[in-house]
């Protein structure tokens, strides 16, 4: 089919097509106009879109371009302004990335984790990747050759963006960034080999424009008069802050500012973290009944520094409290008055490993009180005991500094949102200082 036309009433829309000689659709466009009036005189409205497909050699999709235009009055569908290519895993069909998107399978060839690339600096080097949903997912941070100084997960599921230092692939068995022309040793940081360009710095003999223009604009920022070229396994001028080196031949200054995304992730992070997304005491305990103290004081943790424990983090969480003894009584979750539990072991020891787990310097402690149901003065975070239909008689929930409810450790707030609560324990944070 190389063509589509529909005309109903005031509406005609068309659409053409292209192929290759494999009969693989190559391009596509249409154009769809609404008129005012049945004589055809005037337009309400036109959309217009062209797209075109590329292919490699065993038929995968290599890129893809939309573009689209509208009139005013049509009400936007899907975006159709965009740019694709993709990237294989070897030889395979199996997309690693497509535009900005990371994927990885199962053995079954089925996608188990999609991702967004990295929101990247003014060098282009990813520092922080995110999920589809806009979740967190790795932050990384490089010394000025490239070297991975911070690698952060914010959660569970495997896989690192392969693209790190200024966009380019890290392979993970030398340690090496490959360019293209050559790949640069971070560590070390100078290029493996010899510079390819290095027949290009020297000027030629003046004797037209043309050779004139060009002795005026060497490669390599000042070709051969540029004495830092005559070291030829130097990245970048030596000043890796300022320029690059997109494919190891020639450096020059970055084409493109720090990602928009990038700066607002950094500055603040508070979109990307949600309390709906933590892992339930039912899903990390496999238990629904009795360590809802536990997993809630850890919730205070997570609220204070802004991230989720992951499932490894809250079994490690479990052994720091409960040591060996796997099968505890839950009951020694149960809070008391004192701000301790049934074992007099101090409620704040709980948040405590969970800021311990998630790298948080703070440190949380109890704020005595006679009040059960009083907020004091300086409380940041509370641990609410509500009445609820449970082998105890009650439940507890993690509070905000005002007392409100925030998190219910099943994930299921609907069911206990409107019962009263009979005691509030309250937590404040500080930072140690350092014995000298």
């Amino acid at each position: 089919m190389k063509e589509y036309e529909n005309k109903a009433g005031r509406y005609e829309t068309n659409q053409k097509y292209e192929y290759d000689d494999l009969y693989q659709l190559i391009g596509a466009s249409g154009d769809s106009t609404q008129h005012l009036y049945d004589s055809g005189s005037i337009e309400g409205y036109r959309a217009d879109y062209e797209q075109t497909f590329e292919y490699d050699i065993i038929g995968n999709m290599t890129k893809k371009t939309s573009r689209e235009s509208k009139t005013q009055q049509v009400k936007n569908g899907m975006s159709l302004n965009y740019e694709f290519d993709y990237q294989y895993y070897g030889n395979s069909h199996k997309a690693e990335r497509i535009g900005d998107m990371y994927y990885r399978y199962d053995g079954n060839g089925n996608v188990v984790e999609e991702r967004y690339g990295g929101h990247s600096d003014h060098l282009g080097s990813a520092q922080l990747t995110t999920t589809r949903s806009g979740e967190l997912h790795e932050r990384i941070e490089y010394t000025p050759y490239g070297e991975i100084w911070v690698e952060h997960k914010y959660d569970y599921t495997e896989g690192s963006l392969p693209y790190r230092f200024t966009g380019k692939e890290l392979d993970e068995e030398t340690g090496y960034y490959y360019y293209g022309a050559r790949y640069l040793d971070p560590r070390t940081s100078r290029w493996i080999s010899t510079d390819p360009a290095m027949g290009d710095y020297i000027p030629s003999a003046p004797v037209d424009d043309e050779a004139r223009k060009r002795n005026g604009n060497l490669p390599g920022m000042g070709g051969l008069f540029n004495v830092v070229n005559m070291h030829v396994y130097h990245y970048a001028g030596n000043n890796p802050i300022k320029y690059i080196d997109p494919d190891g031949r020639d450096g020059e200054r970055p084409r493109h500012n720090a990602d928009p995304m990038y700066i607002r992730v950094l500055l603040n992070t508070t979109h990307t973290y949600s309390i709906s997304n933590r892992i339930s005491m039912q899903d990390a305990f496999n238990s629904d009944d009795g360590p809802c103290t536990f997993r809630s004081l850890l919730g205070i943790a997570e609220s204070r520094v802004g991230r989720n424990l992951t499932m490894s983090e809250l079994n490690k969480a479990r052994k720091k409290y409960y040591g060996s003894n796997e099968n505890s009584d839950w009951t020694v979750d149960i809070g008391r008055a004192d701000g301790k539990n049934l074992s007099g072991t101090p409620l704040a020891d709980v948040i405590n490993i969970g800021l311990e787990l998630l790298g948080s310097k703070e440190r949380a402690s109890y704020i005595n009180k006679e009040d059960p149901l009083s907020i004091p003065e300086g409380t940041q975070a509370t641990l609410l005991r509500i009445d609820a239909d449970t082998s105890s008689g009650y439940h507890f929930l993690e509070g905000d500094a005002n007392g409100n409810k925030i998190f219910e450790p099943l994930q299921r707030m609907d069911d206990y949102k409107d019962s009263p609560v009979n005691r509030i324990s309250s937590f404040k944070f500080y930072t140690p200082q350092k014995q000298e």
